[in-house]
């Protein structure tokens, strides 16, 4: 108790347990009369032994009005994630039997296809250009590398090096069968500041798609993220993902969100709207995220979480207005998903004096693999 002049007696702990944001179990208990700098122990009523990955999330509440607050005001909070996520329960399994997966090549792109879907990869651009189920296509844009993101307020004043400004060119894609069941189409990429880049995906019967990103920064120039990203043909009727929130957060600023399922009605009310439009809106720690529009996808972690954002706009678009009133929408939604974003800084006002823990590492191999399911 760091309070003074109150005692713990005025407050309770409220306890939830929770697994996939599904409340399992709660419990709100009495405190015993402890004075300044005393401290009280508790027991928890409810067995939170798991293999399963569930969170415990403790508020302590005030009993009673006080302190110009009601009863029931939250006074401190924590929680507490018990035991561990199964990454492998969703990720596809080839089972190495011969089914109806074909694939072919034409002057202009790689072609898969399945029961009742059609994959295909740019040969020019190499993208993963088109994904179409029963017939219609799901990606405006396809999905490609993404390296930059637009700055922040704390990056404008310390001379980042923009990313942008890379050309980022596909050298060699090729499409393989891969052990009988399912597809490989895989993209090497070169362009400055990075090395060994490629992209690869896994077409299985079903039409998901596993998608990785190798990658190695070869400068001493901070990599501002490492991911892909593509835009849908659809706007939006909700979001919902499992990872920290529900307010966007960032490596260096996740301390006050708490790992949950969170529900969003729209783009809209998922982006964050600086006054001077800039990079927005990131969830860390994801496990899965769906955008559950008519023709919208489920992106599923495999192995380690990642980190996402989806915006009613585009990047060019963030970076060409200067004002929040400039930066227009567009009828489909971008949706990225990284590996890791850098930190947002800010220790010295207005420059982003990144700490270390923070920073994407400099010559080391960067990766990350994702399931996908439209």
């Amino acid at each position: 108790n760091r309070f003074m002049f109150t005692s713990l007696e005025n407050f309770k702990l409220r306890l939830e347990l929770r697994e996939q944001g599904r409340l399992i179990e709660s419990a709100e208990l009495d405190l015993p009369d402890k004075g300044y700098l005393e401290k009280a122990y508790v027991d928890i009523p409810f067995d939170i032994r798991t293999e399963n990955e569930r969170t415990l999330d403790c508020e302590l509440i005030l009993r009673r009005d006080m302190m110009h607050l009601e009863a029931g005001h939250t006074m401190a909070r924590e929680q507490f994630v018990l035991g561990k996520y199964n990454y492998s329960s969703s990720a596809p399994k080839a089972d190495g039997k011969k089914v109806e997966i074909k694939y072919s090549k034409n002057d202009k792109c790689y072609v898969v296809s399945g029961n009742g879907f059609e994959v295909k990869l740019s040969k020019k651009t190499g993208e993963l250009c088109s994904y179409k189920k029963d017939g219609v296509e799901r990606l405006e844009r396809g999905i490609r590398p993404q390296f930059s993101r637009a700055n922040i307020d704390n990056e404008r004043m310390g001379l980042m090096e923009d990313y942008d400004r890379l050309v980022l060119k596909c050298f060699y894609p090729e499409c393989a069968e891969h052990f009988g069941s399912c597809v490989k189409l895989s993209v090497k990429w070169r362009t400055k500041y990075l090395s060994g880049i490629v992209t690869e995906y896994l077409v299985f019967p079903d039409g998901t798609l596993s998608a990785s990103l190798t990658c190695k920064n070869i400068t001493p120039v901070n990599l501002p993220r490492y991911g892909l990203t593509f835009e849908l043909t659809d706007g939006v009727d909700g979001i919902e993902y499992y990872g920290k929130g529900p307010h966007e957060n960032y490596c260096d600023r996740k301390t006050g969100a708490r790992l949950g399922v969170y529900r969003f009605q729209s783009a809209e009310s998922f982006i964050h709207d600086y006054l001077f439009p800039q990079e927005n809106a990131n969830r860390c720690d994801v496990r899965w995220l769906k955008v559950s529009s008519e023709r919208g996808v489920t992106v599923t972690a495999a192995g380690t979480p990642f980190e996402m954002s989806v915006h009613p706009y585009t990047k060019k678009m963030l970076y060409d207005a200067a004002h929040s009133c400039e930066l227009g929408r567009t009828p489909n939604l971008t949706v990225n998903i990284d590996g890791r974003q850098q930190g947002v800084g800010g220790d010295v006002p207005a420059i982003a004096t990144l700490k270390k823990p923070y920073k994407i590492p400099k010559y080391k191999k960067l990766e990350m693999k994702v399931i996908l399911s439209f």
